[in-house]
């Protein structure tokens, strides 16, 4: 038997969690959700996504994110892996942007689902509101889970520092209107440990 069930209750973390899963979903139709105690994982691999032969891993620490998390797993690994098509978790995680509350819970209605419940106030009444939405999603045997371990990185020689993403991306949006394409140039004039 698993059993998983968090709660989100901080803003910044339900958007950048929508945000990940929204990339994701324009990727990809399936992805692997790997839950484990301290992390989750979103992984796209050859055998979720045969046609692209993408492959993404992207792990988030749950602390970061979390403010209550409860996993239990089939063995002493203790992780639950599971194949979830990326639009339906994405479009779920939209409606919680601006949530007071956003709970998730691996439930069993006639298929296993993620079972996301959104709670919201409604500033004009003062009440608050909840939409449930159930993603349906498929268990991965522990014979595949190999398939869905960390890829090795090799080393790399260079690692370039950019400024914050917002500023970034406005400088981006200003130069979009000049062209279809962007070439950024790296020089080793910086400072680095040696």
């Amino acid at each position: 038997m698993v059993r998983f069930r968090a709660k989100l209750l901080d803003v910044t973390g339900i958007v950048h969690l929508s945000r990940v899963v929204s990339t994701l979903s324009k990727v990809s139709k399936t992805c692997i959700l790997r839950l484990m105690p301290d992390k989750v994982y979103f992984v796209l691999s050859d055998r979720t996504a045969p046609s692209t032969g993408v492959r993404i891993w992207c792990h988030l620490e749950q602390a970061n994110f979390f403010d209550q998390y409860q996993i239990e797993g089939r063995d002493e690994s203790n992780q639950i892996l599971l194949e979830i098509v990326t639009e339906q978790l994405s479009r779920a995680l939209r409606t919680a942007q601006t949530a007071a509350c956003v709970k998730l819970k691996l439930t069993h209605k006639h298929t296993p689902c993620i079972t996301i419940e959104v709670s919201m106030h409604a500033a004009s009444s003062g009440r608050t509101r909840s939409v449930t939405h159930d993603v349906p999603v498929t268990l991965v045997a522990p014979r595949f889970w190999g398939d869905y371990e960390e890829p090795p990185m090799p080393r790399y020689q260079v690692s370039i520092c950019l400024p914050a993403l917002k500023t970034l991306r406005h400088a981006i949006d200003r130069l979009k209107n000049l062209s279809n394409y962007l070439a950024s140039e790296a020089v080793c004039l910086g400072t680095g440990s040696g």
